[in-house]
């Protein structure tokens, strides 16, 4: 962006804009907010930008369990109560699931019966993707998978402002074992817009698409990076084996 686009975007004059970035001038806390803003900057960036020129940050981050953060917490849970019988979770920025339903557990203790989720124990929702001792082995389609998602991460962790938790995500990937080679276009069937997981395990088999929703104007640091991740079912059958699991968890 240049000097003269973002002084336009923040309010600011561009001989102002030049004297900050030469060293000449140091903004004052409402520049800096305005510059961040017109940045299109995270309210976590935010927050870094302010701390780097000694202010105190705009949006603290708060924990989820915090008894401020109780209207968004009761919001995920209705969210992740009614999506049953299918899974769903909320994850942070780093993808480490924070609240998960029963649909997911139950999804995880079929599939993977030696993960972390399966026992409901904090775990990240990318490592149980790659780890050989989680979901690695269950998922059919792996190789495509696999090279999806680590595309997607990097493209987040060099798209932005530095990302060293998306680094250290990457190199606990690449820690366990080389990622498949991607498979050629000509062997892959027809893609659609939702790219489906096939999982299975001995004559268990399921098809699911997932879809990723955020708040959209989010007054909190924490509230704006958590996301609900959920599962659909791809096909019929499926979508039964998802009910089976749900009467049987009410049974």
């Amino acid at each position: 962006m240049s000097q003269l686009r973002l002084a336009t975007r923040a309010g600011v004059s561009p001989r102002h804009v030049s004297f900050i970035e030469s060293g000449r001038s140091d903004p004052g806390r409402e520049v800096i907010i305005r510059i961040g803003r017109a940045l299109e900057l995270s309210l976590r960036d935010q927050n870094e930008l302010l701390a780097v020129a000694g202010f105190a940050p705009l949006h603290p981050p708060r924990r989820l369990d915090d008894q401020s953060m109780s209207a968004v917490r009761d919001v995920f849970e209705f969210l992740l109560e009614r999506h049953e019988p299918n899974s769903a979770v909320v994850i942070d920025r780093s993808w480490n699931v924070i609240m998960r339903n029963r649909a997911h557990v139950a999804t995880m203790r079929l599939f993977a019966p030696d993960s972390r989720s399966a026992e409901g124990e904090p775990a990240n929702l990318v490592e149980e993707v790659f780890d050989p001792a989680s979901l690695r082995p269950a998922i059919a389609n792996f190789d495509l998978v696999a090279n999806l998602l680590h595309d997607r991460l990097r493209q987040m962790a060099t798209s932005g402002p530095r990302r060293p938790d998306l680094n250290a995500l990457l190199e606990r990937i690449a820690s366990f074992g080389p990622i498949p080679v991607r498979p050629a276009q000509a062997d892959l069937p027809r893609l659609s817009l939702l790219m489906p997981i096939v999982f299975r395990r001995g004559e268990m088999r399921m098809s699911v698409f997932s879809t990723t929703t955020s708040f959209t104007a989010p007054l909190d640091a924490t509230a704006q990076e958590l996301q609900l991740e959920t599962f659909f079912p791809a096909d019929p059958e499926s979508e039964a084996l998802l009910r089976r699991l749900s009467s049987s968890r009410q049974g």
